[in-house]
């Protein structure tokens, strides 16, 4: 990764990092979740925010890959039992929304370093385009699945930051599930903007 790509990957975790934190009131919280991931809240015409749209999205993604991941998958050589990278993601996220649900599309560019300085793109064993289902709204908190192919599924959860009455922001984190593979993991800290 060249100084300039360095600096901007730097740069968009800073901001993805800060965009969670405890200062910052629209960050989400453990108890505000609770109700989108149980989905036993009521629902009426002001429960919810508008969501659907497109929507500028960046996400700092932290992979834990084992030997055989690691080098089938990616085609990096492995650090180790596990090689740890972390990759930065940018795309577009188009919704449609119906009441309290949502689904879309999400396109996504990525650049990921391992720690010992290895880079690559992940795009190649996911596609470029992923399908978002199962979106769910409960006031200002918010549920989602991504479609990443081959049976890996990433749930995502957070908070929308409204301002005028109008859906500004989303942020969140997220995690990915890899049938048959218990090593591999990845988690993400997710955080997108209206266009």
């Amino acid at each position: 990764m060249d100084a300039a790509a360095r600096r901007l990957a730097v740069t968009v975790a800073a901001i993805i990092l800060s965009a969670c934190s405890a200062e910052n009131p629209s960050a989400p919280q453990g108890s505000s979740l609770r109700g989108a991931a149980g989905g036993s809240a009521s629902f009426d015409a002001q429960s919810f925010v508008d969501v659907s749209g497109t929507w500028n999205w960046s996400e700092l993604a932290f992979l834990r890959l084992p030997p055989e991941v690691a080098s089938g998958a990616f085609g990096i050589v492995p650090e180790g039992p596990l090689t740890h990278a972390t990759c930065v993601d940018v795309g577009v996220i188009t919704l449609a929304q119906s009441g309290a649900t949502f689904t879309g599309n999400v396109t996504q560019l990525a650049q990921c370093e391992t720690t010992r300085g290895q880079t690559f793109d992940p795009i190649g064993p996911f596609p470029a385009q992923l399908p978002l289902d199962d979106g769910l709204l409960v006031g200002r908190s918010f549920s989602f699945e991504l479609y990443a192919g081959n049976g890996i599924i990433c749930t995502y959860r957070g908070a929308v930051t409204v301002q005028n009455d109008v859906a500004v922001s989303m942020q969140g984190v997220g995690a990915c599930q890899v049938p048959g593979l218990s090593g591999i993991s990845q988690s993400v800290e997710f955080k997108a903007t209206r266009t």
